[in-house]
């Protein structure tokens, strides 16, 4: 008899494909026919995958797209369809070009608002304008190119819309016009900017989101009624205060308003009340910005989705999941009593099969069982019944644990976490502008990783010390976890699945530790920089020497840790590993030497 769900859709995506590079190429590897059978026998539906209309589809603007991307799209459809798996677009349209693109040459008169991204990578880095939405041809390359792709490719299940952040779009995808309060750094380049669309300056900025949400529907449900057109609602707020509430009643009936559980929510740090920006297992949900989203939606009938991260989040995101099942159980608990539609289960990250993805998959039956009894059972499945009883207790520990994370956007996008093992720590450092920790890291001339003293790019808000007192409080409860396991190893040394989980519990830990005294090094390298005293500065010295000494430890311990375990260390967005155990071993040299260094002039200081 078949099982009847709670959410659709119920939608995944393999770690593996490579959203920022070759996605449809490294797809057909990436949705393996193991991995699609996993996922349906979970439970998901739906997978999503990343185009663009300019490279998939021939268009008015944008005529010669080349036949290899609709061809790899349907193969991936028709290989998901064998697994009853749906296939999902993320359309990120209409997607700003580049300022040297021909298309200006061909098409001036199209030209937008222009947004410029710096200093995040050269592969982004650059001057970009919008195709005008205010002009006939754009508006006829979005119902047309949307047409075109799924007449072309007619088992796509649908497609999912961003319409501000991200890439560039319309005119006001970047441009916040009611300067209602928003990130200051962003608000103070907008001024500087101005807005320099003609066409656009007299608009307002829900009319133009609604009329690109509304022709890429009309050209999707044209081709294919019963498509679902999801509308995200990731930061509509440049377009309209939150909760949007004219946006939302001008958005057509069929589409499905999607939303993120946990953004627009608070949480307290170190006794201190945060707000919660991003996607976060440290934060329940959901936000009042969900709630008041999915009231309006309700309101004018329309389904309505969540937003979550099943396996990992930006909180760290190079591992293969965060052991955090309570958590995620009683995300989807609240799902179910607010009767949210569906899910979308992972941005470009979270996708692995792992204890969280089972359990999310178990979460979604109806009836929906009960939280304790649902992470009970994936852990009978995962690790056997005899060590489920601890694992589930150490999960329990983890999961509460994991509330104390000090989140802050600056400390998710910027900070050293998902790398800190091999951070590499040197009392020479030199500042230097934020590192994104969501790309490929920086190397020196030698390979070795390079970073620099920019401390307050990425502790903002907090300081010093509650971001030391929130992770001191994180790590002691994850620490009883962790202990809880070592004794299940200790009775089962042969349950191979139960150590690897103690070594991901301890490579979590190792990570957090290390982000700890990275924040408490720059502060005492600066204190001791600055002090005369010679007293003073022989205390701070010997600290810093405590701290590398910690260092070197968690150093060899994590390198053992990631040398039995290759999925440690790797990031699936920067769809790379952060680092390799040659890093680990130039830290260790490294730690060494600066050690040697004081040891050898601490008399002197």
């Amino acid at each position: 008899m078949k099982t009847d769900f709670s959410f659709d859709p119920r939608i995944i995506r393999s770690p593996l494909a490579d959203c920022w590079g070759d996605e449809l190429g490294t797809s057909l590897e990436a949705y393996s026919p193991e991995y699609l059978k996993e996922i349906s026998a979970e439970g998901f539906n739906a997978i999503w995958v990343h185009i663009q209309l300019r490279d998939t589809v021939r268009t008015n603007l944008f005529p010669d797209p080349g036949s290899r991307n609709i061809d790899l799209l349907n193969r991936i459809v028709e290989k998901a369809a064998r697994f009853g798996i749906k296939v999902f677009v993320y359309l990120l349209e209409p997607r700003g070009p580049r300022e040297d693109d021909p298309v200006w040459e061909k098409y001036p008169e199209v030209k937008g608002q222009p947004f410029s991204v710096k200093n995040v990578h050269s592969k982004f880095d650059g001057t970009y304008f919008a195709l005008c939405t205010s002009t006939e041809p754009v508006k006829e390359y979005l119902v047309e190119g949307s047409s075109s792709l799924f007449q072309r490719v007619p088992g796509l299940g649908g497609a999912f819309l961003i319409n501000a952040s991200e890439g560039h779009t319309h005119c006001y995808s970047h441009f916040c016009k009611y300067r209602h309060k928003f990130t200051p750094g962003l608000e103070d380049g907008w001024k500087k900017i101005g807005f320099q669309c003609p066409r656009c300056a007299s608009r307002d900025p829900v009319e133009v989101t609604a009329e690109v949400i509304n022709c890429l529907r009309r050209g999707i449900k044209s081709v294919s009624p019963e498509a679902e057109v999801i509308v995200w609602t990731w930061s509509w707020s440049i377009i309209e205060p939150d909760p949007q509430p004219r946006l939302i009643a001008a958005l057509p009936e069929d589409v499905v308003l999607m939303s993120d559980w946990e953004r627009g929510g608070w949480k307290k740090v170190a006794g201190k009340v945060f707000l919660v920006n991003e996607y976060s297992l440290s934060s329940i949900g959901p936000s009042p910005r969900f709630r008041s989203q999915l009231r309006l939606a309700k309101q004018r009938g329309l389904k309505t989705m969540a937003k979550i991260q099943i396996g990992t989040t930006h909180e760290l995101v190079s591992v293969p999941y965060l052991p955090l099942c309570f958590n995620l159980g009683e995300k989807f608990r609240r799902m179910k009593k607010l009767r949210v539609d569906g899910y979308l289960g992972c941005w470009i990250f979270g996708g692995d099969i792992s204890p969280m993805s089972r359990l999310a998959g178990l979460m979604s039956r109806h009836p929906q069982p009960e939280v304790s009894r649902a992470v009970k059972k994936v852990a009978s499945f995962c690790f056997g019944r005899k060590a489920a009883p601890a694992v589930v207790k150490a999960w329990k520990h983890f999961s509460e644990a994991w509330k104390e994370y000090p989140f802050s956007i600056p400390f998710l996008y910027s900070g050293p976490i998902n790398y800190a093992t091999a951070y590499p720590l040197s009392l020479k450092v030199k500042a230097g502008a934020p590192i994104a920790s969501w790309l490929p890291l920086p190397r020196d001339e030698k390979g070795h990783l390079a970073v620099y003293d920019n401390l307050e790019s990425w502790l903002n808000p907090f300081t010093v010390s509650e971001v030391a007192e929130a992770l001191r409080l994180l790590l002691k409860k994850w620490q009883k976890g962790r202990a809880v396991l070592e004794a299940a190893c200790l009775q089962q040394p042969e349950n191979s699945s139960l150590r690897l989980e103690l070594g991901l519990a301890r490579h979590i830990e190792l990570s957090l530790h290390s982000t700890a005294n990275i924040v408490l090094f720059y502060h005492l390298l600066r204190a001791w920089k600055r002090e005369n005293n010679q007293k003073k500065k022989m205390v701070l010295i010997k600290r810093l020497r405590g701290l590398l000494k910690e260092e070197l430890t968690a150093t060899r311990q994590d390198r053992e840790l990631v040398r039995n375990d290759n999925r440690l260390g790797y990031h699936a967005e920067a769809h790379t590993h952060l680092f390799t155990l040659a890093d680990l071993d130039y830290r260790e040299e490294l730690l060494e030497k600066e050690i040697a260094w004081i040891d050898k002039k601490i008399g002197k200081v």
